[in-house]
């Protein structure tokens, strides 16, 4: 059980600094298997946090991060280790929208707030599509219990942020969209509320194409 975990987080520590080959790849994958494990058991950050003090390459560092971020979301050590990642990689945008795309799959109801907070941070550029896709992409396609809120807020955000960019970028908007696909499979009150956000986005005058099409199949279909 948790003393195999145990051994195996222990015994797949680096001996070296960090190297790209196979083996090293396979035996920090392990590890940080392991990490997981270990840290669900223990409902402790601790030993996460510690895996990103002590992290030199950026898997290790991602794991841990989300780890911090996913699990114990509302301690010191989450808010700590998000505020280390932000500044070491500020200058670093592929990283930052990492950064993004962990907080935005957090689980939970409460997620969507952070969401639109982070929205309103210095680094969230609206018209940078791949910071886009890395918030409010993340949160729709890979969040399904922070997206699927009972109370529909989730896809009535969405339809906002679909609307706001499809004049812009219609490509984007309609990549959005098609988070939504399933919508159909959702048990009966979500379904009729992500049908409610279907809407509103089609009764738009202004719709671009692109979304015109998808949402229109959606409806449809």
């Amino acid at each position: 059980g948790q003393s195999l975990f145990q051994r195996l987080f222990d015994d797949m520590r680096p001996e070296s600094p960090f190297r790209p080959d196979a083996d090293s790849a396979g035996r920090r994958a392990l590890r940080n298997s392991a990490l997981s494990y270990l840290t669900y058991a223990e409902r402790s950050p601790e030993l996460a946090a510690a895996a990103f003090g002590s992290a030199d390459n950026m898997t290790d560092l991602l794991q841990a991060l989300t780890l911090l971020a996913h699990r114990f979301p509302e301690t010191e050590q989450a808010a700590g280790a998000l505020f280390s990642f932000l500044e070491r990689f500020d200058a670093n945008p592929l990283v930052i929208d990492k950064w993004f795309a962990v907080q935005a799959t957090i689980p939970g109801a409460a997620t969507l707030d952070r969401v639109k907070a982070l929205m309103e941070d210095r680094h969230f550029v609206r018209g940078n599509p791949n910071r886009v896709r890395a918030l409010v992409g993340s949160f729709a396609f890979s969040n399904p219990t922070g997206f699927n809120r009972t109370d529909g807020e989730g896809y009535r955000f969405l339809a906002e942020q679909i609307l706001a960019i499809d004049p812009k970028n219609p490509q984007l908007a309609a990549r959005l969209l098609t988070s939504m696909r399933s919508w159909r499979s959702l048990e009966p009150q979500r379904a009729d509320l992500a049908r409610s956000a279907l809407l509103t986005i089609d009764r738009s005058a202004a719709l671009s194409n692109d979304v015109r099409d998808i949402v229109e199949r959606m409806l449809k279909g």
